[in-house]
């Protein structure tokens, strides 16, 4: 979101976990059905988060800082971090940094809309860093998997399946 700052008519962002009431910012709010984590970074001005299930806990960003929301826990955590890394799927490409192959495929499935299954565990929690550029398609961005990894990816249908 990227939006300016109007006290008469304020702009509130709502989800099933939070209401974020803008300030005049730009930020990246990542509330996917099924995520344990609800995730809002601010890249500039700032935001005012209420938490629906964190007894109405309020937390105020500021520009670089992320806020999470384990949704089981109820715990809130804000810490300092790369804004770029979040905002990269803006300019075309998906930015890594120590990411489980999970991870990554759960962002590759959402952008490109494929499921996908990996079968071995100690293959899921495999990190990785570096970048996909997401103006190719999902075949090119697993070849690119392919040649860096020592695992075998298929296509099958609508599915990317991990050996």
């Amino acid at each position: 979101f990227e939006v300016a700052h109007n006290a008469k008519k304020p702009f509130t962002v709502s989800s099933e976990h939070q209401e974020i009431e803008v300030l005049g910012t730009i930020f990246n709010v990542t509330n996917y059905p099924g995520d344990r984590i609800v995730e809002t970074v601010l890249k500039s001005g700032s935001v005012k988060i209420t938490y629906q299930k964190g007894r109405g806990k309020k937390v105020k960003l500021t520009p670089g800082n992320l806020s999470s929301f384990n949704i089981k826990s109820s715990k809130i955590k804000t810490k300092k971090v790369n804004v770029n890394d979040y905002f990269s799927w803006r300019s075309g490409f998906l930015s890594l940094e120590t990411n489980s192959l999970t991870e990554i495929m759960t962002k590759l499935s959402r952008y490109y809309n494929f499921e996908f299954t990996i079968q071995n565990k100690d293959l899921a929690n495999q990190t990785f860093s570096g970048k996909l550029e997401l103006k190719d398609d999902i075949q090119q961005i697993v070849q690119v998997l392919r040649e860096t990894t020592e695992f075998d990816l298929q296509i099958i249908n609508n599915n990317i399946i991990t050996k």
